[in-house]
């Protein structure tokens, strides 16, 4: 595909033109993706009038996967992810028409001051300009804003306004604030003197930037395969690696001073094009790539983003890399309070036992406090503590966790007895509902007879929680007496 100049080499590598469909470059990334469906190999095919990559397709399953501004979209529902992506997109248009239209109203109606007209008129004139250049990038991966229809009006979804600033902050704002070259400076200082990524995949890419830094700082040795289900800052970085001229208009939150309510930004990177640097559209949580073959796994800004629980980023890292190879991590725990749970908001320190456990040594690591997203039209800033870890693959470290006994699995299990574990009756136990519980293991009882005592006991409140309450406890006794047999502190 050619998306600027020809001089520039193009970041995704395609059969030539006029040959039959084919695997893709079997010495790159492309030839470890895989069907998310089947798990076969994926064969490039080209559009017969430009020799352009027009899809990837699946012969075993005769599945198609469509390609956005030559980045392939490789899910197991593309065709729903496209429709997130558009409706999205005429979310975000309707909405930004209406910000207009109000604002409009407020400067002829409102007493404003001439200062306070003139931050409006801005504001007005940038809104639309926004809007504009948003959609006209976003058509060019093919994508054109949708009506939701009524079932989706009002649900959550994508939005290309989401890490928009992101854009801003790595191609844009690096003349006045220059937060890239420090965090690769940090990152930098944890990788091993004679590092060389090697395949590399990049979860959660974002805008791609710091896969782009690899493939260029560790050329040619470097091959880099970027991976985000958000189309947008893909787009902006797959133009500009061709040559384009790209201009966003930045409009501020909170704004510093009347003037600076908005500003258009012509985005640059001084790095040169990277022809070893791929992009997917995909998700970082179920990536349609071959498992053990990657020399390099990078989760930028990705582990606190994960729905459910950050955990699963060290084991799944560990399932895609080759023995021996590296995964870095970079970025903060800040999660979100609407979908992590409070018990699974791993501070650092925990993270990297997590690490640890999935079986990685962990080479190097450091946890700072840095300015983040400091826009120099804005008055507010984020300073946040972020977590730069290079960590290396040792299968033989690998924590397996011990098998859950069948009294704990739910279902018939609770009505099977708890046997007497050795040790039990010299161990002291907590917190107190833990000590509770282990003091009516007798060897006869059973889940569901112990949690009628708590119940009848006032321990334990009878809401249809207390029974998975009394394995939980019962999970932390075992540990606990396991630690106690092992001379380790219990807690």
């Amino acid at each position: 595909m050619s998306t600027g100049p020809e001089a520039h080499s193009d970041p995704t590598p395609v059969p030539e033109q006029g040959t039959d469909p084919s695997p893709l470059d079997l010495e790159g990334p492309w030839s470890l993706l895989r069907c998310p469906r089947c798990q076969s190999g994926l064969t490039a095919v080209l559009a017969p009038d430009t020799g352009e990559l027009a899809e990837l397709s699946c012969e075993r399953c005769s599945r198609g996967y469509p390609v956005h501004l030559g980045i392939p979209l490789v899910t197991a529902r593309p065709q729903e992810w496209r429709e997130r992506w558009e409706h999205g997109l005429g979310r975000f248009a309707d909405w930004m028409i209406r910000a207009e239209k109000e604002l409009q109203v407020a400067f002829f109606d409102e007493e404003l001051s001439d200062r306070s007209q003139n931050r409006l008129r801005q504001v007005i004139g940038a809104l639309g300009r926004h809007r504009e250049e948003v959609l006209a990038l976003m058509s060019r991966g093919g994508l054109t804003a949708k009506a939701a229809s009524d079932k989706q009006v009002g649900t959550a979804g994508y939005s290309p306004e989401t890490y928009f600033n992101h854009i801003l902050r790595d191609y844009g704002w690096q003349s006045e604030v220059d937060e890239v070259s420090a965090s690769w400076a940090r990152l930098r200082q944890v990788l091993p003197a004679d590092f060389q990524p090697g395949t590399t995949l990049v979860l959660g890419a974002g805008t791609g930037r710091l896969a782009w830094q690899l493939a260029t700082e560790f050329a040619p040795s470097a091959s880099v395969l970027a991976l985000d289900v958000n189309p947008l800052p893909f787009i902006v970085t797959r133009l500009l690696m061709a040559g384009e001229a790209v201009e966003l208009t930045e409009l501020p939150a909170h704004p510093k001073r009347s003037s600076l309510v908005a500003q258009t930004r012509r985005l640059q990177c001084a790095l040169p094009p990277a022809p070893r640097l791929s992009f997917l559209l995909a998700d970082g949580l179920e990536p349609p790539v071959a498992p053990g073959k990657w020399d390099t796994v990078v989760a930028p800004w990705f582990v606190d983003e994960v729905p459910t629980d950050a955990a699963v980023v060290p084991g799944l890292a560990r399932s895609l890399l080759r023995e021996g190879g590296a995964f870095i991590c970079v970025g903060p725990l800040l999660y979100d309070n609407a979908h992590t749970k409070p018990f699974v908001r791993y501070c650092a320190d925990e993270f990297v036992d997590l690490v640890k456990r999935a079986g990685f040594e962990v080479t190097a690591g450091k946890y700072e406090a840095e300015s983040y997203m400091a826009s120099p039209l804005s008055s507010h800033t984020r300073m946040e503590h972020v977590l730069y870890l290079h960590a290396r693959k040792v299968s033989s470290l690998r924590v397996v966790p011990p098998e859950v006994p069948p009294y704990l699995k739910p279902g018939p299990g609770a009505s099977l007895p708890i046997p007497v574990p050795p040790g039990l009756h010299e161990t002291q136990f907590s917190p107190e509902q833990v000590a509770a519980v282990a003091a009516l293991v007798d060897g006869s009882r059973n889940v569901r007879q112990i949690v009628k005592i708590l119940i009848d006991r006032g321990v334990l409140v009878n809401d249809g929680t207390a029974e998975s309450a009394a394995r939980g406890c019962l999970k932390i006794m075992l540990k606990q007496l396991r630690e106690a047999a092992a001379g380790q502190p219990q807690g």
